[in-house]
């Protein structure tokens, strides 16, 4: 057999790419622990069978909104990546959430966040002889009689709301004789689409630890009331003397379920503009820590303010039914099955060089449909373990299929590549069958099946696009040489 023909050949070079790269995104790490033990870690995400996490039971201020609860908390985590969370009525009272590889902290921080978000202007006005005025559009007066403010002609207490030309102001506070009045610019409701990629968002070391940053766009309503609120607040000459008039006076604050959580300096070039791509940003003492705030504030802008409060009743720690030690049985039984199946194929060929490819190919179909679960981030369950166990063993029969049709006693190159041929006419038939039979139940399926169901689409296509081609391609390489 000519090895080094068969090394160039571009089925064997894509199959090794596969493995090499499968191996990148697993990422195995070997640790030695402080007892002497060795454990290995990877970045295959792991089911609750396998992995454990909490279990969170939650009641709803108002019943008659559960199910647009549930559906608000799953655009929530699906933003955050969670894929193997469960949320569930319970009876016509409760909401339960159960989630892989996570604690109570974590949980809590994610379902206790309402998601009220609220972006605010601060206009101060200034009072002199129990009177100012507010620049604003048009310009009103602003009287003040024993901490009791007449804003057009309404009478406010402190944290009373007026609306003025459309935008909602809040009196907020006294400071001498200035008053200020906190002006509604952004609400949730108002975000049309939360930037998450690379080019929209960021993450850079400060003097105080680091700060994210990332965009959102809101609608043009939104945009005109920034405009409006910004159009007459001054330029700020006296904060950086190195710096005149790039900023304005006043900041834009953001608040998530009404705490300030960053106040921004607004730039003069933005004054009485219509923005509709707007920056948000935050603090995090650590790069892990900005990277997770801005991955909930994300979330939560994009799964927009939960429809009603909720109260969480208790949180579980879920153990792990079956833990590693399944998942280390799991793929024993694999390679069990497949050293079990490549004797079966010896005493039926007779021929070693045929056995050590095919159990080469389906060790390599295994890693790779892990490589590719690591990728995209599926989570490994007892559904995605039976899909690639059912795609191993749908791979055996068809090099079954391969060496039993190169088997045949035809000898001339024609004839060869016809049976190949053909073989891999059933082959692809097969699998496209396959295929076909899982896309209803990846799209309509419940959890657990669609787990099943994708798995097992994955390794068909690995099978069929990568490792039975290289199969095919060393069958030949060794009838040709016999």
């Amino acid at each position: 057999m000519n090895y080094s023909k068969l090394l160039k050949d571009w089925r064997i070079v894509m199959l090794f790419i596969a493995i090499i790269a499968s191996v990148i995104f697993i990422h195995p790490i070997y640790t030695l622990q402080d007892d002497g033990t060795a454990t290995i870690t990877t970045d295959i995400k792991k089911g609750l069978d396998l992995e454990g996490g909490v279990r969170a039971l939650m009641q709803p201020e108002d019943p008659e909104l559960i199910q647009k609860t549930i559906n608000t908390l799953n655009v929530r985590v699906n933003t955050l990546g969670l894929t193997e969370t469960r949320i569930m009525a319970v009876g016509s009272k409760y909401i339960q959430v159960e989630m892989a590889g996570l604690g109570e902290a974590e949980i809590r921080e994610i379902l206790e966040q309402q998601g009220k978000f609220e972006a605010k202007i601060i206009r101060h006005v200034e009072i002199k002889d129990g009177s100012g005025t507010l620049e604003f559009g048009g310009n009103y007066d602003v009287t003040l009689d024993n901490g009791t403010i007449t804003v057009n002609d309404e009478i406010l207490q402190m944290n009373d709301t007026i609306t003025i030309e459309g935008i909602e102001f809040q009196y907020t506070n006294l400071t001498g004789n200035t008053v200020a009045l906190t002006g509604l610019a952004y609400t949730g409701d108002d975000i049309v689409k939360v930037f998450g990629d690379a080019q929209h968002s960021s993450v850079q070391p400060t003097d105080a630890g680091y700060r994210f940053s990332f965009q959102i766009m809101v609608d043009s309503d939104a945009a005109s009331r920034f405009a409006k609120l910004t159009e007459k607040v001054p330029v700020d000459f006296s904060t950086d003397i190195s710096r005149p008039g790039e900023y304005l006076k006043e900041n834009i604050d953001l608040y998530l379920d009404d705490i300030l959580v960053d106040s921004l300096r607004i730039g003069s070039g933005l004054k009485g503009t219509v923005e509709t791509t707007i920056s948000i940003s935050g603090p995090g003492e650590t790069q892990e820590e900005a990277i997770n705030n801005m991955r909930n504030m994300q979330a939560v802008m994009e799964s927009g303010a939960l429809p009603t409060q909720l109260e969480i009743i208790k949180i579980d720690r879920i153990s792990p039914t079956l833990g590693k030690e399944f998942m280390s049985t799991a793929i024993l039984a694999i390679i069990f099955s497949i050293a079990v199946v490549s004797i079966v194929i010896f005493i039926r060929y007779r021929d070693v060089r045929i056995v050590i490819p095919i159990m080469m190919t389906s060790l390599s179909e295994v890693l790779i449909i892990l490589g590719v679960a690591s990728l995209i981030n599926w989570t490994i369950d007892l559904a995605a373990i039976a899909g690639i166990i059912a795609a191993v063993g749908t791979g055996v029969d068809d090099q079954i299929i391969i060496a039993d049709e190169s088997s045949k006693k035809e000898k001339t190159m024609t004839s060869l590549k016809a049976k190949l041929a053909n073989a891999f006419f059933i082959i692809f038939t097969a699998a496209f069958t396959t295929i076909a039979a899982m896309v209803p139940l990846l799209f309509m399926g419940a959890g657990a099946l669609r787990g099943f169901a994708l798995t097992t689409i994955i390794g068909v296509l690995i099978g069929v696009l990568i490792t039975r081609p290289a199969f095919g391609r060393v069958i030949k390489e060794i009838k040709e040489g016999n």
